[in-house]
């Protein structure tokens, strides 16, 4: 005897004993091993059945049945996507799908490919998102969907069947008829409440509302006045006097605008104007 663990070598060296100390309480059965006798008592207890109260599953040990309760309490995962059938195990909906009629075929619509199943037909429908099948006979447009090619089929449509109610214009398709509508609703003018703002569209409108709901990011640097555009700043700049200058420690640089004066000063920085008389010693600043 030969093994590759110390375990199984233990386990094995008692069969060389004499002694048979393990004795069955059932019948006249010895052996030299703890193991031989628990395997022995197995057939003993094939009588002591314990059942599954969920399904007709039987057996003979507590341990069997705790692992057979297992597969009742997992989720049914595996899903049949011809009927709603649902189990546990990928074996048993194989199993299942035996009782569907290989009638029940799912085509692709791009190419022969058919199976019956849904899921397999939706992967491989995935495989074609990069190749564009379906060409115009007409021009070079070309796209993976039938539903698009036809959408885009009319457009070489000598019919003119779109016409505006407004003026004489006429065109083959439903898209360009609603882009040249939008000429139209020039007078139909809808105003903001808020400020002086008009527009055509109630798209623009909504668009304009939001910039009344910003935050004041657009501060004064003289007085506490912020608004939500540079503009209104700019505008608001002109109520202080020309007496408010900022000046420039450094040069002779003055502005009224205290933020335009912070971004001057940078530009100093990588100049040394001060200088020590007495040493090499020379900064940007006075202080």
């Amino acid at each position: 005897y030969a093994t590759n663990t110390k375990c199984h070598l233990k386990r094995h060296l008692p069969t060389h004993s004499k002694s048979k100390d393990f004795k069955c309480d059932t019948c006249d059965f010895v052996t030299n091993t703890q193991y031989n006798l628990t395997k022995h008592s197995l057939m003993h207890n094939a009588s002591k059945h314990v059942k599954c109260n969920i399904c007709d599953y039987v057996t003979n040990t507590k341990n069997n049945l705790k692992k057979h309760f297992l597969k009742h309490n997992r989720s049914n995962d595996f899903k049949c996507d011809v009927c709603d059938y649902a189990t546990n195990t990928m074996q048993k909906l194989r199993q299942h799908f035996a009782i569907h009629n290989v009638s029940d075929i799912f085509k692709c619509g791009i190419c022969d490919y058919s199976t019956n199943i849904k899921r397999t037909l939706k992967r491989h429908i995935l495989s074609h998102r990069a190749y564009k099948f379906f060409k115009c006979d007409l021009c070079d447009y070309a796209t993976n969907t039938k539903c698009h090619l036809k959408r885009h089929l009319p457009t070489h449509s000598k019919s003119k069947d779109f016409k505006c109610d407004t003026c004489d214009f006429v065109t083959n398709t439903q898209y360009n008829l609603t882009k040249h509508s939008l000429m139209h609703n020039a007078s139909k003018h809808v105003k903001c409440n808020i400020c002086d703002y008009v527009t055509n569209t109630k798209n623009n409108l909504k668009k304009h509302f939001l910039k009344h709901n910003r935050s004041n990011d657009f501060k004064c640097d003289v007085c506490d006045y912020a608004t939500n555009t540079m503009q209104k700043l700019r505008q608001h700049f002109a109520i202080h006097n020309v007496s408010d200058i900022f000046k420039c420690g450094i040069c002779d640089y003055s502005t009224n605008i205290k933020r335009t004066l912070k971004r001057h000063i940078l530009s100093h920085r990588a100049y040394k104007f001060f200088k020590c008389d007495l040493c090499d010693y020379a900064t940007n600043t006075k202080c």
